[in-house]
């Protein structure tokens, strides 16, 4: 019964799984076919993840989302506060126009004439108190302008950081997954020596199912991680705004 239980919710954790993937790959839909059944060995070179890193530290502007849209906040913030500094400002204003009427000049009502007139003109206005309101407007204009300025550099810091630490992280999931894989090199290598063993006599079925069992082990770890090592990658890809997935799903959109 337990058995059963666990088959059953990881059946429905497989199919969750496959409805996330979905959703975010864009694809419209995945069989279980194509789906591959082992997580093939993953090698890792530090060289291009620091070529990346660098090329991401060396930008003025970081290209992600969440830092376009604070710099365009930011840039209309600074044309709101130019424009509140100029409120006690006099002002000049040029006027240009034409009219068009119709005027009857004898007892006549129904004769009568088109009259095409043209107009220009200035007009300054200029005001000199308005109770600080334009002082408080400014104020607080300028406020908000330096405190997303301090957004913006709190947030390419905090880029900055996240980029290295996940260079380091993903480095690590590498390690990490070299380990496993020796592991599980080693668990295939003895379960081929038990199974020699056992036809000649020298093992029994017991023995060759815990070894078996044994190689199972290392292998769900050994795809953990691999998993794990591949979200490490997806995480430093996603902060550098480089991941071919979102690429893909761009192309697809358009």
């Amino acid at each position: 019964e337990q058995a059963q239980l666990a088959l059953d919710r990881a059946e429905f954790d497989f199919q969750n799984a496959k409805a996330s993937f979905v959703r975010l790959s864009g694809v419209a839909q995945l069989t279980d076919d194509a789906i591959p059944d082992s997580l093939p060995e993953t090698s890792h070179d530090a060289a291009p993840y620091e070529r990346l890193l660098a090329g991401f530290l060396a930008q003025k502007e970081p290209p992600t989302t969440e830092a376009i849209v604070l710099r365009h906040q930011l840039e209309l913030e600074k044309l709101n506060y130019a424009n509140q500094k100029t409120r006690l400002r006099p002002k000049l204003s040029a006027v240009i126009g034409s009219s068009q009427d119709e005027q009857s000049y004898t007892l006549n009502v129904a004769q009568k004439y088109r009259v095409n007139s043209l107009y220009a003109g200035f007009s300054v206005s200029w005001t000199i108190f308005d109770g600080f309101a334009a002082s408080a407007a400014a104020r607080t204009s300028l406020a908000r302008k330096r405190q997303l300025e301090n957004d913006y550099r709190q947030l390419t810091e905090r880029l900055a950081q996240d980029a290295q630490s996940q260079v380091k992280q993903a480095g690590f999931a590498a390690r990490n997954m070299s380990i496993y894989d020796r592991f599980l090199f080693n668990g295939r290598g003895a379960f081929e020596a038990v199974q020699q063993e056992f036809k000649r006599g020298e093992k029994s079925e017991a023995d060759v199912s815990l070894a078996q069992l044994n190689v199972y082990d290392a292998q769900l770890n050994a795809y953990n991680a691999r998993v794990d090592y591949l979200l490490k990658n997806g995480d430093f890809l996603g902060t550098l705004m480089e991941d071919p997935v979102l690429a893909n799903v761009a192309a697809d959109r358009k």
